[in-house]
Formats: structure tokens, C-alpha cells, sequence
């Protein structure tokens, strides 16, 4: 099945964060008496400009990832793993895992290492090239921190080695033995399987996972793939993409749409924690109505029992307006886009993940 579609990986990063106070609040004028002031969170996500000069959904605003490289499958990662003092850790770990059991995500050569060790290899490796965020650990230090926190190291001297990561996958591995650190594997939580819908021409299987940070670290974008940091609520970026000011694909729209009902980053790193992690594939089946586009997801009643991850299906036109459409079910999880990229998440069971 590979060959319909190429393997990535990509993170949702929860930093926590000052107080934050809603925009209708920071004046001293009276507040509109049918106005009930949201509580604050204590955290926002990191989102990602991709370049006008990239190939997939560019100049839109996403998480941090990319594709699979052949470096991050090498074997030398299980290596390194031993020498920084991890190696037992991972067989546990990686014998009770099934996290991709129902996934598409093929299983691994004999030298290869397993998936759900290179696909965190591939998140961690990208967004280093991407913005400079390093989610590593040093050596020693894991015994020491025993907390769901992601690690993160900075300074010019790593900086230096973004380019050249960059440029050359390879040297991400070079870079952790220079610096005798290995990727934070462990702090990234399992969340969701998309992938592209059979009617786009280029397709991705991208594995979501979610860390969270105690503090913000520094970023610096790297101005090839992406060009621009935003660390914004969940509905900030929603507002936003809702007002047309950015656009934002539609798995981060879910994503952001589920997330922003956890209130404190605590609970968001504890459900991330203790949520199933059994990641099936969920990819959206569109649908052209009389308002618009209408994009079915996993769970709605007229998602199909067994869906064609395969063929290419065009677009198919139903009759109705989406009230109309929504009557007609009693499940329901979707999307509805009235106007360009300004998508609604209608749902009424849980998000699945």
C-alpha cells in the first residue's frame, strides 16, 4: 500500500504559558451583558507557516513535521540508545506497544528499527530542521526525570548543526553523538493517524503525537520550509482561521477543535498520557452539497464500514444543504466548509482519540 502514499510523522507541542487573558477583557469598558468571559488556558500550541515555495499545502499554518527519511529507520538508533542508558527501557516499552496495530504505516525490515521509535525520530528530526527546536535529552539525565515533560536543548552551537541537518538527514544522528544526547522519544504521546484524502495528488500517512513543555523554549525558523513561529491558544488559531487571516489544513482544525476543551496543560499531558493508543488511520471522504464542501470522518454515520484508502475517488455530489444533511443522521462527525478554507467541526460523539 506504501506506494499510494509516503510515511510521515508530525507533533503537537503544548507549551505552558502565562495567564492568558481573552481580547474582550483587556479593556476597561463593560463587558456585552451576553458576553461570558472563557476561562483562560494555561498553555498555547506551536504552529508552523509552511513557505510559499512548498509543494504541499503551502503558506498554511501547521504542526511542526515531515516525511520519513531512511536515516531515521537505521538500526545505529537502537545503539545509541543503549550507550545514553535507555536501551532496557525501550524493549519494554516497545513489546507493550501497539499503538499502530490498526495503522497503515507498514511494519519494519529486519535492519530497520520498530515504527513507533523512527516515526518520533522523524517528528523530533523535522521540527529541528523546521524552527530549531531540539526535543532531546542529554545522557545521564534520564533516570532523573521521571515527569511526561518533554526535554529540549538550545544554544548557538546546536543551531549551527540546523542547516546541516537540513541539507542531509543523516547528520541528525551525527548531531546526537556530537552533543551525547538521543531524541525524546519517550515524552511524545501517540494521538492520531491521518491521511491525505484519495483525491489529493500527493499523499501523506502522518502519525500525530502531543508533548508538552514546561516553559516556551526559543525557536528560529529556518525560512526554507517554514517562515513564520506562532505560539497561539487553540482558539486564537481557530478564530483566526475562521476569519480568513490564516489557513489551517483540516486535521489541525480537529486537533485544535479537541484540544481546546482541556483547560490547564496538566490535563491535556494527562489524558495524552493515559488515552488508548491504538491509532487507527482516520482520513476525511468529501463531499460536495448545495452549501458547500461537507468532509465525513470516522464515526459519522455515513462514514463507509470499510473505506478504499486506495482508489481515487472524485468528489461526490449530494443533494441538500448541510442542516438538512445533519438531520438525516444520528452520528455525526465532520466538517462543513461554507466559504474557502473556513472549515466548522460539527460532532456529536467523542473525537476518537
Amino acid at each position: 500500500m506504501s506506494k499510494h502514499w509516503k510515511d510521515a510523522a508530525s507533533i503537537i507541542i503544548s507549551s505552558r504559558t502565562s495567564f492568558y487573558l481573552h481580547n474582550s477583557c483587556r479593556t476597561n469598558e463593560f463587558p456585552n451583558p451576553n458576553y461570558s468571559a472563557p476561562k483562560p488556558l494555561d498553555y498555547k500550541i506551536l504552529t508552523l507557516k509552511r513557505s510559499i515555495k512548498s509543494s504541499f499545502m503551502p503558506e498554511t499554518y501547521v504542526f511542526p513535521g515531515g516525511k520519513v527519511d531512511e536515516a531515521d529507520l537505521s538500526m545505529k538508533w537502537m545503539d545509541l540508545f543503549k550507550e545514553i542508558g535507555i536501551g532496557d527501557v525501550f524493549k519494554t516499552w516497545a513489546s507493550q506497544n501497539q499503538e499502530y496495530g490498526n495503522s497503515l504505516f507498514q511494519n519494519p525490515a529486519k535492519y530497520e528499527i520498530p515504527k513507533l521509535i523512527s516515526l518520533r525520530i522523524t517528528a523530533i528530526r523535522e521540527t529541528f530542521e523546521e524552527c530549531g527546536l531540539l526535543l532531546c535529552k542529554r545522557k545521564n539525565t534520564f533516570d532523573k526525570d521521571d515527569s511526561n515533560w518533554a526535554s529540549y536543548l538550545s544554544g548557538q552551537e546546536i543551531l549551527r548543526w540546523q542547516r546541516r541537518v537540513q541539507n542531509d538527514p543523516s547528520e541528525f544522528f551525527n548531531l546526537c553523538k556530537h552533543f551525547e544526547c538521543c531524541p525524546d522519544v519517550l515524552a511524545l504521546q501517540a494521538w492520531r493517524v491521518w491521511l491525505t484524502p484519495t483525491h489529493s495528488t500527493q499523499r501523506f500517512n502522518t502519525a500525530f503525537f502531543l508533548t508538552t513543555l514546561d516553559q516556551r523554549p526559543p525557536t528560529i525558523v529556518d525560512e526554507l520550509e517554514a517562515t513564520e513561529v506562532r505560539w497561539d491558544t487553540p482558539e486564537k488559531l481557530l478564530e483566526l482561521s475562521q476569519s480568513g487571516r490564516i489557513s489551517v489544513p483540516i486535521p489541525q482544525i480537529y486537533e485544535l477543535t479537541t484540544i481546546k476543551n482541556f483547560q490547564t496543560i496538566n490535563s491535556l499531558m494527562e489524558f495524552a498520557s493515559n488515552k488508548s493508543n491504538d491509532c487507527a488511520v482516520w482520513m476525511s471522504i468529501h463531499k460536495k452539497s448545495d452549501e458547500g464542501i461537507v468532509a465525513i470522518l470516522p464515526g459519522d454515520d455515513t462514514y463507509p464500514e470499510n473505506p478504499d484508502f486506495t482508489s481515487v475517488v472524485p468528489v461526490e455530489r449530494i443533494n441538500g444543504s448541510f442542516g438538512g444533511l445533519r438531520k438525516a443522521c444520528h452520528k455525526l462527525n465532520r466538517m462543513e466548509n461554507y466559504d474557502g478554507n473556513k472549515w466548522e467541526v460539527v460532532v456529536n460523539i467523542g473525537s476518537g482519540v
